[in-house]
């Protein structure tokens, strides 16, 4: 088996002083995204706006996010466009700074509707509820079995279907993406994530 194929990493926007978090700019957003399902075609921009507390000088990167939703640069989506990846939208997006009205218009939306269940829960360190709904993570492990059944072409970035706050990115994703030497975005492999990972 060749392991590589099963090397996965999560995503986070990584801790830079000054580089706001983002969140969608108001409900109707909200209502234009499906977790399972494609945006319309109807919907030419998403909006987002700063989340407080608002940098002071914000310095715009190449990921903002704000733990569940994010955007990325053209520079990003440059990367992601030409792997040409099953199960991803990248809409256009606009950033708003709502201390001076600053929109930043360059941006897109990483939509990830590709929600795959993988998480191998014996070995995983997870709180479960009642009715078997993963609640928390504290260490994980992917079932590589249920990996195996589904070709890489339509894994390469996909949703933690148990949890899906989790945004799994493949390796030969991760790779094109720091060649470009990007700011403002990390990667954790899986087996090194624990519950302050979207901190360091």
């Amino acid at each position: 088996m060749n392991t590589s194929e099963f090397e996965y990493y999560l995503l986070y926007a990584s801790s830079m002083q000054n580089s706001p978090s983002i969140t969608l700019y108001n409900e109707m957003n909200s209502r234009e995204i499906k977790l399972r399902e494609p945006i319309s075609n109807d919907i030419e921009e998403i909006r987002f706006k700063f989340w407080e507390p608002y940098p002071k000088e914000p310095i715009m990167v190449d990921f903002h996010s704000n733990g569940v939703t994010g955007c990325i640069s053209p520079q990003i989506h440059e990367v992601l466009s030409s792997l040409e990846i099953n199960g991803i939208q990248l809409v256009p997006a606009t950033i708003l700074n709502p201390q001076n009205d600053t929109i930043y218009d360059k941006y897109y939306y990483l939509h990830i509707y590709n929600l795959i269940k993988c998480l191998d829960i014996e070995n995983s360190q997870c709180r479960v509820g009642r009715i078997g709904k993963v609640r928390s993570i504290s260490k994980m492990k992917l079932d590589v079995a249920e990996l195996e059944k589904i070709p890489l072409k339509d894994r390469l970035i996909f949703k933690l279907e148990e949890m899906f706050i989790f945004q799994l990115f493949h390796k030969s994703v991760v790779d094109a993406i720091m060649a470009t030497n990007p700011e403002g975005i990390q990667f954790v492999k899986v087996e090194d994530y624990n519950v302050n990972s979207a901190f360091n």
